[in-house]
């Protein structure tokens, strides 16, 4: 075990009645489902922290241990056992395992990836895969390993000898099935994003709004006017939480709700006996880091006021300021900082030689300055979208008040002679555009069209709902439903590549490198475009969310990968080198934090570590 130093956790009773924040087993499976990840066995209190390793306090703070270090994704208590699913992003290991309320004699039940994990009538109830799969049975000690429902299941809720849970593979309808996996039915139709079920409702939400039904799906009836992330339910009590939002209470006899709690930026819910708890996650400090890609080293750039990076250009890095919105320079190799911009500063566009253009506040509009802050001059009084900045000029979209597409233009670098391209665009339509050679190619839900950067010339070259394209080397890359696709620049010689592409994707040289979507997780590919075959890179696979290509340069390639694990997202990143298809982790879970703002430069990584203290409310 190890002692926790570098947070504090504050207990507020707003009762005289609490005894506990959370059931130590029995009938909370359905809060286990949705995130509950706060509870009290007997004197302790148990808990995820920031670093999803697992926690405990008693009451008065007299002690507070770490007895799990190592990333907790989910746990249950039952009796004298914690029972929890561990699970390594960097050598794709782990699986479910069980232990004492100290954390000693540790011991895997069942290998592989899981989730949604519950305890019912002796035995464990789970997911195959990290994001819902397969629901399996299992006794506690290993044995007797079934399948009980094929499929994607997520939320499974075990009542009176039932199995309610929602259905990925079917628009997130909801079913019920006997405990044996037998009469799988569906109960309710729309896409439910949570679920959860006591011994006479059920109860879920929607992308729109909170529900409540009866067990066989009859007497469906909204009674929340807010969609929920998660659903905590007690012996009396619904609670609608609304994931870095609001708190809401609600009578289950009635069909009002109070707000109990605003603004939850919360990493741990709880309840028990109506009383709930939410562990909250201050940021405390921010500071700027230097990730060494040779040497695998970090060190801390000595910037005490950051609150983003904006940019990094040797020995330059560019960051806006805690509290008063200014834009800095950091001088790395004179570890002085100097003001850019002094006040009302909103977000960094772009560095073009010695100039620096950015936009002010909401509505203050485009100016630029010299990189050193004089000169400044206001370009346009509106706010960009969509916008790239060339050697000579500055290219940019309009948005009507409605947030529907408008014009696309082009201006000097210096503001003068503005013109509009792109008149026509169609309002209720993506867009996304590119330039190259001479040429703005642009998407709409129709297809790719493309004219002169004088506005001149403008025809559709490609039929069909673009999702993604880039432009490389006389080629235009393309995905429709999935598929990846190339072409020449004027659309000729169209050809589908590669089928159900998957994610991002980019070239280097004859190669294209891909994320491919593979039962629960993503697993990198690449396509030769001579032999015209598909291989995998590397062995290494990362969870199937939040994860995107965030900088091509050189022959490097950066990886970002977020999961939510509790109610804290945790971002590692990672390194392809594109000429030996080697993968590696560059920075993984800050311990008391989390990672935002990456940038590559040289030979470094440079990312905001923000480190966090945590409290703990019971209301």
């Amino acid at each position: 075990m190890k002692k926790i130093l570098t947070y504090f956790i504050a207990i507020f009773f707003l009762s005289s009645s609490v005894s506990s924040v959370a059931y130590a087993g029995g009938p909370d499976y359905g809060n286990i489902a949705n995130g509950m990840n706060v509870i009290k066995n007997n004197d302790w209190f148990y808990y995820n922290y920031i670093d999803n390793s697992l926690c405990r306090t008693n009451q008065d703070m007299s002690e507070n241990n770490q007895i799990i270090d190592s990333s907790v994704e989910q746990f249950c208590i039952e009796n004298q056992t914690i029972y929890y699913i561990d699970y390594n992003y960097e050598d794709n290991s782990g699986g479910i395992f069980k232990c004492d309320l100290d954390g000693a004699n540790t011991q895997l039940v069942v290998g592989g990836a899981a989730s949604f994990l519950s305890i019912s009538d002796n035995k464990l109830y789970y997911c195959e895969g990290l994001g819902g799969g397969n629901l399996c049975s299992i006794d506690k000690d290993g044995r007797n390993k079934e399948v009980l429902i094929q499929g994607k299941i997520a939320y499974p809720n075990l009542v009176n000898g039932w199995i309610y849970y929602i259905n990925l593979l079917d628009n997130s309808n909801i079913y019920r099935a006997e405990i044996d996996g037998s009469y799988n039915v569906k109960i309710n139709s729309k896409s439910a994003k949570c679920l959860n079920v006591d011994d006479n409702k059920v109860y879920f939400s929607d992308e729109y709004y909170g529900y409540f039904m009866n067990h066989d799906g009859s007497f469906e009836s909204k009674i929340h006017n807010e969609p929920a992330d998660s659903i905590l339910v007690s012996e009396d009590n619904i609670y609608w939480v609304r994931r870095y939002h609001n708190v809401y209470k609600q009578d289950k006899d009635s069909t009002w709700s109070d707000l109990i709690y605003e603004g939850s930026e919360d990493i741990g819910i709880g309840v028990q006996n109506d009383m709930f708890a939410i562990l909250l996650q201050n940021e405390v400090t921010r500071s700027i880091q230097r990730y060494s890609i040779t040497t695998g080293e970090n060190d801390v750039i000595n910037i005490q006021d950051a609150f983003r990076i904006e940019e990094v250009q040797h020995p330059y890095v560019y960051y806006e300021s805690d509290a008063d919105n200014k834009l800095l320079r950091y001088n790395i190799e004179t570890k002085l900082s100097e003001v850019i911009v002094p006040g009302m500063f909103s977000r960094l566009l772009d560095i073009k030689d010695d100039w620096i253009y950015y936009e002010k506040n909401v509505g203050a509009g485009l100016y630029r300055a010299k990189t050193n802050g004089t000169n400044e001059m206001q370009l346009l009084d509106s706010d960009i979208y969509d916008y790239h900045i060339d050697s000579s000029e500055i290219y940019y979209l309009t948005l009507n008040n409605d947030c529907t597409v408008d014009k696309y233009y082009k201006i000097n670098l210096d503001g003068t002679n503005k013109q509009v391209l792109i008149n026509d665009l169609v309002q209720e339509s993506v867009f996304s555009c590119n330039d190259y050679n001479d040429y703005i190619f642009y998407c709409q839900d129709d297809g790719m069209y493309r004219v002169k950067n004088d506005g001149t010339d403008k025809k559709k070259i490609i039929d069909g709902a673009i999702q993604e394209f880039k432009i490389i080397d006389d080629h235009i890359y393309y995905k429709i439903q999935g598929d990846l696709y190339s072409a020449l620049c004027d659309g000729k010689e169209q050809e589908k590549i590669i089928e159900n592409s998957g994610l991002s994707f980019t070239k280097y040289k004859n190669n294209i490198f891909y994320l491919k979507y593979d039962m629960e997780y993503s697993v990198l590919f690449k396509y030769n475009i001579e032999s015209k075959q598909s291989e995998k890179v590397t062995s290494m696979i990362f969870p199937d969310t939040y994860i995107r290509f965030v900088k091509e340069k050189d022959n490097k390639l950066l990886l970002s990968c977020s999961t939510d694990e509790g109610f804290n997202k945790v971002t590692s990143y990672y390194l392809l080198d594109m000429n030996t298809d080697e993968a590696r982790v560059l920075q993984d879970k800050v311990k008391n934090g989390y990672i935002a703002d990456a940038f590559i430069e040289g030979d470094s990584l440079y990312y905001m570590e923000v480190d966090s203290e945590s409290k703990l409310i019971i209301k």
